[in-house]
């Protein structure tokens, strides 16, 4: 970027001026299950803000985008008109910590804090601070320079007003005296020297009127004057008394503070390391000369710095590590030269693509992500060549993958999956097994397969949970079935016994007929399950446990012993096993039939529940023999006797005629019913006594079920 494309500053924040009810701070909690649709800093805006509306989604807030856009410039305008911020403690903990290189503002007037180290939460102003460095002062500020002299010579340089500290770092062979410093030995080296002694006059000059002002100054005092050490001293001497510091001693002592001394001149050193004998036990920190050269102690080592010997290799040392980083500093520079080439300008962009989310310039990290689809859907290209997938439901990929006519049964084929077209009104499928493919077939005349109820009717059109195939009635002596289908087959099961067929089952998917029944009389249906041939007959089937079967002509019997299971027709002379269902029964007149009864699906019958418990009630179960089981169960629907709702007594209830009793339930071929009462009774479930029941707080239903 260049100077000239500054842009514009901003003089207030966005929404400066909006109203209560046209902006609101954005919270940095999640608001999903507290304000929905709006945002926060944790999640932005919700999920729910980018579904369409139609389909519950909820647009996002302007007030929300009021809240934000005023939060960002807000923090811009602070920015552009040059504001620092101060240590925030609680935003430190927020953020894990201040990152190296951050600078905040002192709460002293004028100052600023550098840090020096990552995740630092320590105060700056505080007592426990760490790792920040002061920078700055409006009141003197700070020069870092550095003057390099390279070449032999006596050199002069002018102190800038307001510099404290000065660091001066010498390598090379030794030099000539000088007005600022003694002759220093061949290949001589000092990391360090500290406050040249015109400044430390300029700052006795700065602070002894400070420390005293009480008294006079020393006449001597002047911008630029270099006091002798005599004069010093007395001045040193003569403001003890106003010192907030105690002196250290000559005898010795712990300094708190940095040493700085004067530079040596050609009358000496200004600091000096006597030469002696080594401590026998030296501490970490301890630095001591002997005759031979300077030693040191660090962490628990003592290690030598310099000897006679030793200067001229150190000499060379240092000009081979200065040769080596003029060399690393050369080839860095060759490098980034280089790869700078190779480098892509921020302003490029990653764009997403079709189906994709996120991108943009390289100015930060960037992330590309699948975009969002519809809830239940899967990422498909349906258009038949090459494109880019979108969310397609479930039933559209299989239409387009096995085909979209109804009917059409999904298979695994030798190389894949694949569909099977419908077949015709009628068929099965069928399998070939696992080296062919299925296929459509026609109805099966017989089956091996065991269902749960034999020699019974066990599906068909159904009407409130009863069979509807028989009509009502018929202008004629024949009887054709309704209702029939493919869709609602009527199927009848034959039992055969055990063993290998054990029965058979005939499959209609559409209505059959019962032709010739005979006149003024009760007429019982039958179909033949192995074939699917209709017939009649006037003699009430007999189900009976073991015995002899009858041999009338036209008198089924069926044997449902364990061991049997089988049914039997007689022709006059013999009873011949026949697998006969009989499906209901009809009532004639001279040339119609006037009523019908089809029997109960399964052998089963369920009345479902009547609210208030009746004197009396009659149900027709129509299974076409008195079951073997009959329940009379009543559930509570309102709190009573003890009993709360939903809990359900079968067959324990009573009626009070003097004694307890229970209920009675009488039974015919296609009814049953329980007599006239006069009350109800029941055992108390919390206290079990025998206690009057309130008949609306009860609902009743009847169940019945053929035994075999």
């Amino acid at each position: 970027m260049q100077a000239s494309q500054l842009p514009a500053k901003l003089t207030i924040p966005f929404a400066n001026a909006a109203g209560a009810g046209f902006i609101r701070s954005v919270p940095t909690a999640s608001q999903i299950g507290i304000n929905s649709g709006a945002a926060s800093y944790t999640d932005g805006f919700p999920p729910v803000c980018f579904s369409p509306v139609g389909s519950g989604g909820i647009p996002p807030a302007g007030q929300d985008f009021n809240g934000v856009l005023n939060a960002i410039t807000a923090w811009t305008r602070w920015q552009a008109a040059g504001g620092t911020v101060p240590f925030d403690s609680a935003f430190a903990l927020a953020v894990g910590g201040y990152p190296k290189g951050a600078i905040v503002q002192s709460t002293a007037s004028g100052v600023l804090w550098l840090n020096t180290a990552d995740g630092n939460s320590t105060d700056p102003d505080g007592g426990g601070a760490a790792n920040w460095v002061r920078i700055a002062s409006t009141t003197t500020g700070r020069l870092n320079t550095i003057v390099p002299f390279t070449t032999a010579g006596t050199f002069s340089w002018t102190c800038p007003t307001g510099v404290t500290l000065v660091r001066v770092r010498c390598i090379g062979g030794g030099g000539g005296s000088g007005t600022t410093g003694g002759a220093g030995g061949a290949g001589g080296r000092r990391s360090e020297a500290h406050m040249i002694r015109r400044l430390l006059a300029t700052l006795l000059i700065a602070a002894l009127p400070t420390l005293a002002v009480a008294q006079s100054a020393p006449s001597w005092i002047s911008y630029g004057y270099v006091p002798t050490a005599g004069e010093l001293r007395a001045a040193f001497a003569s403001k003890q008394d106003t010192l907030t510091i105690t002196p250290l001693a000559l005898s010795g002592g712990t300094m708190r503070g940095k040493l700085t001394t004067a530079a040596p001149t050609v009358n000496g050193a200004m600091f000096a390391l006597l030469p002696g004998i080594a401590p026998t036990t030296p501490n970490n920190g301890d630095v001591w000369a002997t005759s031979a050269a300077f030693f040191g102690q660090i962490n628990g080592q003592t290690i030598q710095f310099a000897s006679q010997g030793s200067v001229a290799a150190e000499t060379a040392r240092a000009q081979a590590a200065e040769s080596a980083n003029a060399t690393a500093i050369s080839n860095e520079v060759t490098r980034a030269t280089g790869a700078e080439a190779l480098l892509v300008p921020k302003s490029r962009q990653i764009l997403a693509g079709t189906g994709l989310a996120g991108g943009g310039d390289l100015s930060a990290d960037r992330t590309v992500s699948l975009g969002s689809i519809a809830s239940s859907t899967i990422l498909a290209n349906l258009t038949g060549s090459s494109a880019a997938p979108v969310g397609n439901t479930l039933s559209a990929i299989l239409d387009n993958a096995l085909g979209s006519a109804q009917g059409t049964v999904a298979y695994r084929g030798s190389t894949g999956w694949a569909g099977l077209a419908p077949g015709t009104s009628g068929q099965v499928l069928t399998t070939g097994g696992t080296g062919a493919n299925p296929s459509w077939a026609a109805t099966s005349t017989g089956s091996t397969a065991q269902p749960a109820t034999r020699q019974t009717v066990s599906t068909g059109p159904a009407s409130s949970g009863l069979p509807s195939f028989l009509p009502a009635s018929s202008g004629s002596l024949s009887l054709t079935a309704q209702n029939v289908s493919s869709t609602t087959p009527l199927i009848a099961t034959a039992a055969q016994g055990f063993g290998s067929t054990p029965n058979v089952s005939y499959t209609y998917t559409s209505n059959p007929t019962w032709s010739s029944l005979a006149a003024s009389s009760t007429v019982y249906l039958y179909v033949n399950a192995s074939t699917g041939a209709t017939g009649s007959t006037t003699l009430q089937p007999i189900y009976q446990y073991g015995g002899t079967p009858s041999t009338t002509s036209g008198q089924f019997t069926f044997d449902y012993s364990p061991g049997a299971m089988q049914g039997y027709m007689g022709n006059g002379t013999a009873a011949v096993a026949a697998p006969l269902v009989f499906v209901g029964e009809a009532t004639t007149s001279a040339s119609a039939v006037t009523a019908t009864v089809a029997y109960a699906y399964n052998g089963y019958y369920d009345s479902g529940y009547t609210n208030t418990l009746a004197a009396s009630a009659t149900r027709n179960h129509n299974i076409g023999l008195p079951p073997d089981t009959t329940k009379y169960i009543v559930k509570n629907i309102t709190a009573d006797v003890g009993c709360s709702p939903g809990q359900v007594v079968a067959n324990g209830i009573g009626t009070a005629n003097g004694n307890f009793t229970l209920i009675s339930i009488y039974t015919t071929r296609t009814a049953l019913s329980i007599p006239n009462l006069t009350n109800w009774q029941i055992v108390n479930a919390s206290s079990g006594a025998v206690v009057n029941m309130t008949a609306a707080n009860w609902a009743y239903r009847f169940v019945a079920q053929r035994g075999w």
